[in-house]
């Protein structure tokens, strides 16, 4: 890799167009080494490289377009949790409130009515352990959907809820019908309780939202799309991990002053800018080894 960088550097340094080209298509495909920059246009390029030169301007958009897509998620994020949440409380409530619901039995005659009776204890036992499992369940499953876990906990820590839903669980275990109800009250009053916040938290995140995304339309278009619109992108990664080079674009001259991070994407990335725009010159600035410091440091 080592060569190949250098013989890109050089033909940079020498603007040998044609050489450029050819280099690139070596490695400039699906299985190549440039195979994170294969399908980029032109525009996709030129907005790469001004990501890459730290955009003064740039940069203060996009931390501002993080915050509102940080928001955007959050807000999100409440809507699926207010419902899972609701529905959780609505299953334990509606299997809770019909523990009490038992089949009488109607017989005038002593001995069949002792009959029925017994008959009817047993099936309302079974039905009762049915109940009982389906609280459990109601519960079991509100663990396991998809949400986002962290807010989650942030909400229930406050109203002490594991210990609460633990309580309860372990009384369906036990078919306690009394306890059940009273541990199930105190659980759907939390869990009312925490509706009621995560709906107030809504309103107050949404309003936040609808200012911030006012302001939408004022930044780079590329931004919006590859920073907010878009997961996973690679132009996006880019904003992350080729930010941070001292590199710098200015008046038609790129200048590449130091030893920098991600040096092959860097300079393929250049190299692809000056065959796109061959008025624009490339500095390249080597730096100076260590011995070469301690000579400079002696005269």
């Amino acid at each position: 890799m080592e060569e190949y960088l250098n013989k890109i550097k050089k033909n940079l340094k020498e603007e040998n167009y044609e050489a450029l080209e050819q280099l690139l298509k070596l490695e400039l495909n699906e299985q190549g080494k440039l195979k994170r920059l294969y399908n980029l246009n032109k525009e996709e390029i030129e907005f790469m490289l001004k990501l890459v030169t730290n955009d003064e301007k740039l940069y203060k958009d996009l931390e501002k377009l993080k915050k509102t897509k940080k928001l955007k998620q959050k807000t999100d994020d409440l809507y699926i949790l207010k419902t899972n949440i609701e529905e959780t409380k609505n299953n334990i409530k509606k299997e809770i409130e019909s523990l009490k619901q038992t089949t009488k039995t109607k017989t005038k005659l002593p001995i069949l009515k002792q009959i029925r009776q017994k008959q009817q204890e047993r099936k309302n036992k079974e039905i009762l352990e049915i109940k009982f499992k389906k609280i459990i369940k109601a519960i079991e499953q509100s663990k396991q959907t998809r949400e986002n876990k962290e807010l989650k906990q942030l909400y229930f820590e406050k109203e002490q809820m594991k210990e609460t839903i633990d309580i309860l669980y372990k009384k369906c275990e036990l078919k306690n019908i009394q306890e059940v109800e009273i541990e199930g009250k105190k659980l759907i009053e939390k869990y009312e309780k925490i509706l009621k916040t995560i709906t107030k938290d809504i309103e107050k995140n949404n309003n936040e939202l609808k200012e911030q995304l006012k302001n939408i339309n004022n930044y780079d278009k590329r931004l919006v799309e590859y920073t907010f619109n878009k997961k996973n992108n690679y132009i996006t990664l880019s904003i992350e991990h080729l930010s941070k080079n001292n590199i710098k674009l200015n008046n038609n001259t790129l200048e590449i002053k130091e030893k920098i991070e991600h040096e092959l994407l860097v300079y393929a990335l250049a190299a692809l800018y000056k065959i796109n725009n061959k008025q624009t010159k490339i500095n390249i600035t080597e730096p100076i080894k260590e011995e070469q410091k301690e000579k400079i440091k002696k005269k």
